[in-house]
């Protein structure tokens, strides 16, 4: 069983001291609120990541706000004091400072949104090489990503991917031969391989 919260005393307009009961509409709380950030170190790009923060002496229906470089996402502080929020990770991987904040206080921490892997799978056809590319964290299609075809080890052109993660390269490969796509990974992504 949890240990009971101490009454939660009070100011009233004419500065006399009291304690909050269950109809107060009015008044300051003189017990210090506290926010505390308990979520994750890290996460990958393209994921999505659940991000935390305890609080004490603020009501729930709190608003919380997690702020993330530029990206942000506001959450209640629930009946337990603790608010929840979930954020995708669209910003460039690198090291960021995530801070919550919620009626006056806040606290911040180190937080590194990671390259995201990626699969790639190379379907042979006959007459045209393929590759389809994916971001391995939330399966999403990547796009605008060269993607190099080798047929027998030996470079024989690139292809872009598509909205739908598809690089498609005009070539007929000959019966028998070893193709290999190869995304080398950038700036966002992991590199990945695939033989067909």
């Amino acid at each position: 069983m949890a240990p009971l919260r101490p009454p939660r005393a009070y100011t009233d307009d004419n500065a006399s001291s009291g304690i909050w009961s269950a109809n107060q509409v009015s008044g300051q709380s003189v017990y210090t609120p506290t926010l505390k950030l308990s979520s994750p170190k890290s996460g990958a790009y393209t994921t999505s990541v659940s991000l935390g923060a305890a609080t004490t002496n603020l009501a729930a229906g709190t608003p919380v706000k997690f702020t993330l470089g530029m990206q942000s996402v506001t959450a209640p502080v629930g009946a337990d004091g603790v608010a929840t929020g979930q954020l995708i990770l669209s910003q460039k991987p690198a090291l960021y400072t995530l801070t919550a904040t919620a009626a006056g206080v806040s606290a911040s921490a180190p937080f590194t949104i990671d390259k995201d892997g990626t699969t790639l799978t190379a379907p042979r056809t006959a007459s045209a090489l393929t590759a389809t590319l994916k971001a391995a964290g939330s399966g999403a299609a990547v796009s605008g990503r060269k993607v190099q075809f080798l047929v027998n080890g030996k470079s024989v052109g690139t292809a872009t991917t598509s909205t739908t993660g598809v690089a498609t390269l005009t070539y007929a490969a000959p019966s028998g031969s070893t193709v290999k796509a190869v995304f080398t990974g950038d700036a966002y992504f992991l590199g990945a391989s695939a033989t067909a």
